[in-house]
C-alpha cells in the first residue's frame, strides 16, 4: 500500500464533495474517496484560469496594473501597494537596497516592468514563494542579504478581499509568520526600527544617519497619505477572535464558524508538539513496516477530518493540511494536496487550490526564488 493510500484511509462516513456546483457523496472506499478528490481537483482546475499568461494578456496596455497583477498572481493589492511604489520612485528606488538590504518583487515586478516573458501560469504563482510561504501569503520584499530568506509580504485569509496584515517569515529558519502592521508602511517602519535597535553591531554612525532619515521620510509619507504605522490594529485585532487556529506559521486560519451551532471547524486530537512528532516519525521511519504504523497514526486524523468535513466543520481538514504543508516534508504533498483542495472547494477559495497546486509541483527549499527565468 502506499503512502498516498494510507492517508486516503478507508474506514470512515460519507463525504461531501463540491464539484461543478453539485453535491457529489462518495462510500467509505479508499479508491473512491481518491477518485472523487481528483475529480474535485481537476474540476476546480477547470473553473480557474490555468491557461499559459501570453505577453498580450499580462502586458496588454488596456488592462489596468491591478488586473494585471490579478491575471499574474490571482489577488488584488491594496492601496498601501501603490502609493509604497510611489514612495520608492521618489527616494530611488535603490535606496531600500542601500540602506535596509530589501528589494521589491513579486506583484512590484508587474509596475516595474519586469513580468514580459510569455510562462506558464503556474510560473507566475511560484515567483517569489518560499518554502514555507501558504497560498494565503504573497511576497513583495526580500532581503539581498547572504544566507538569509528574510521576505515580506501580504496575508489574506480570503483571496476575494484584501489583505488582513502584512508579515514577515525567514524560511532559513523556521515556517513562523510574523504579522508587523496593517500596510507596508507599518511594516517596513517595525523593521527599520529593528534594524536601528542593531546598528552598533550591523552599521556605522553615517549609516544609522541615513537609516533614521529614511524612517522619518517613510512616517512623513505614511501621515500625508493617511496611513497607520501602529502594528496591531482594531481590524486586526477583530480578525484574532475569528481565528479558529493559529495553525505552525501562527497567523492562524479563519473559516465561516457558527459559535451558537459550533459548525464549521472543529480541533484537531492532537497539540501541535505531538502533531510535529508523529509527521517526524513518519519521516524518520527505517522499514515500510515501520512507516505503515506512524501513517496509521495519522490516518486517525484523516478518518477524523472526513466525518467532520461531512458535518461540514471544513476548518478541521484546512487547518491540518496547513500543518502538514508547514512541516515541510514533500512524503506529504500529496495528502497535502487532497487536504487543501477539498478544503478550498467547500471555503470557495479556488485561487489558493491553484497557487498550492502549482508551488508543490516545484518546491524550492534554496536558491533564487524569482521564476522569471524558468
Amino acid at each position: 500500500m502506499s503512502d498516498d493510500e494510507d492517508l486516503n484511509g478507508a474506514n470512515s462516513k460519507k463525504i461531501k464533495l463540491t464539484e461543478d456546483n453539485k453535491e457529489k457523496e462518495t462510500e467509505n472506499d479508499s479508491d473512491e474517496l481518491s477518485t472523487s478528490t481528483d475529480e474535485s481537483l481537476n474540476s476546480t482546475s477547470k473553473n480557474s484560469d490555468s491557461e499559459d499568461i501570453s505577453i498580450e494578456e499580462a502586458e496588454n496596455p488596456n488592462l489596468t496594473p491591478s488586473e494585471r497583477i490579478i491575471k499574474c498572481f490571482l489577488v488584488d493589492m491594496p492601496q498601501d501597494f501603490y502609493s509604497f511604489w510611489e514612495f520608492c520612485q521618489c527616494i530611488k528606488p535603490s535606496t531600500l537596497k542601500t540602506y535596509l538590504n530589501l528589494i521589491l518583487v513579486g506583484p512590484f515586478d508587474v509596475l516595474s516592468g519586469k513580468m514580459k516573458t510569455n510562462l506558464k501560469s503556474d510560473v507566475y504563482l511560484r515567483h517569489w514563494r518560499f518554502f514555507y510561504d501558504p497560498p494565503e501569503f504573497t511576497t513583495v520584499l526580500v532581503t539581498t542579504e547572504k544566507n538569509s530568506q528574510l521576505h515580506f509580504g501580504y496575508f489574506r485569509d480570503d483571496p476575494n478581499e484584501m489583505p488582513n496584515f502584512v508579515a514577515s517569515n525567514n524560511a532559513n529558519n523556521d515556517c513562523v509568520l510574523t504579522p508587523l502592521g496593517p500596510n507596508l508602511f507599518a511594516a517596513i517602519n517595525a523593521h527599520i526600527k529593528s534594524q536601528i535597535k542593531d546598528f552598533k553591531s550591523k552599521y556605522t554612525k553615517t549609516h544609522l544617519e541615513e537609516l533614521k532619515g529614511l524612517n522619518n521620510k517613510l512616517k512623513k509619507w505614511a501621515e500625508d497619505h493617511q496611513f497607520t504605522l501602529d502594528m496591531k490594529t482594531s481590524a486586526m485585532n477583530a480578525r484574532q477572535k475569528l481565528v479558529v487556529a493559529k495553525t505552525f506559521h501562527r497567523a492562524g486560519i479563519v473559516v465561516p464558524f457558527d459559535k451558537k451551532t459550533e459548525v464549521g471547524y472543529r480541533p484537531l486530537p492532537e497539540t501541535d508538539g505531538k502533531l510535529k512528532k508523529l509527521m517526524q516519525a513518519v519521516v524518520d521511519s527505517e522499514t515500510e513496516a515501520e512507516k505503515t504504523i506512524n501513517l496509521d497514526k495519522l490516518n486517525e486524523i484523516v478518518t477524523l477530518i472526513q466525518f467532520a468535513t461531512d458535518e461540514c466543520d471544513y476548518g478541521m481538514g484546512f487547518e491540518f493540511g496547513i500543518d502538514l504543508f508547514c512541516f515541510g516534508d514533500s512524503i506529504f504533498h500529496s495528502i497535502i494536496l487532497r487536504l487543501l483542495t477539498l478544503a478550498y472547494d467547500l471555503l470557495q477559495r479556488p485561487q489558493y487550490f491553484q497557487i498550492i497546486k502549482a508551488h508543490l509541483e516545484d518546491r524550492k527549499k534554496n536558491g533564487n526564488m524569482s521564476r522569471l527565468t524558468s
